[in-house]
């Protein structure tokens, strides 16, 4: 199970998607869920790895989608007795099994890297990705007849400009420095996309003239 798990996480850090992480940190038997077990909840609410039975399992899944949606983790206790204390970072349930054991689960937000997708070749382009790569962000190269050796260190270099290479752009920066190599087609293309942030550079003039187009 344990690899598994693993195996899941790195593959969804692999594809740039957010998830959470719960852990069973305390119990009190009788309870299925160990402390130590863990599963891993992803936004469409699927739940791999264990944590507990019926009870426990829709309740962590709730407050896993609000810990992705708030990016803040969350410890939730789940008893008997219940609780009406609630904070930010803490949560009571009553416990609605029979067999009435006690759990207390750690709920943790994974956030995908930062990414920066680049539009273009031009030295600027470069001395972009250099930066992004030392400031820990995971960049993606689009340009025609670009390879690996003109971005070192980038996670991923494209020959054409072409965006549907990715799934999740949320968490995404695109910047357009094409430097005369179909700017408006670029830009066009990054703005139809879903990214957090799309930026051209360019001259006043360049500018100016693109938005007239």
């Amino acid at each position: 199970m344990f690899n598994e798990l693993t195996l899941n996480i790195e593959a969804q850090l692999a594809k740039g998607s957010d998830f959470a992480i719960a852990q069973v940190v305390d119990r009190m038997a009788p309870s299925s869920g160990k402390v130590g077990d863990k599963a891993l909840i992803l936004e469409s609410g699927e739940m791999i790895g264990w944590v507990g039975g019926g009870c426990v399992r829709g309740i962590v899944i709730k407050e896993a989608l609000d810990v992705i949606k708030t990016k803040r983790y969350r410890r939730v206790r789940i008893s008997p007795e219940g609780g009406s204390r609630e904070t930010a970072t803490y949560k009571e349930y009553v416990m609605s099994c029979q067999s009435k054991g006690t759990v207390e689960i750690l709920i943790e937000p994974m956030i995908a890297q930062p990414e920066i997708i680049i539009a273009g070749k031009s030295n600027i382009a470069r001395k972009l990705a250099a930066l992004a790569v030392a400031a820990d962000f995971r960049v993606s190269v689009l340009a025609i007849d670009a390879d690996s050796q003109m971005f070192p260190g980038v996670h991923k270099v494209y020959d054409k400009i072409d965006f549907t290479h990715f799934n999740n752009l949320s968490n995404t920066y695109i910047i357009v420095t094409t430097r005369g190599e179909n700017d408006d087609l670029a830009v066009k293309k990054a703005l139809e996309t879903q990214a957090g942030y799309v930026g051209f550079v360019a001259s006043t003039k360049k500018a100016a003239d693109l938005r007239t187009n």
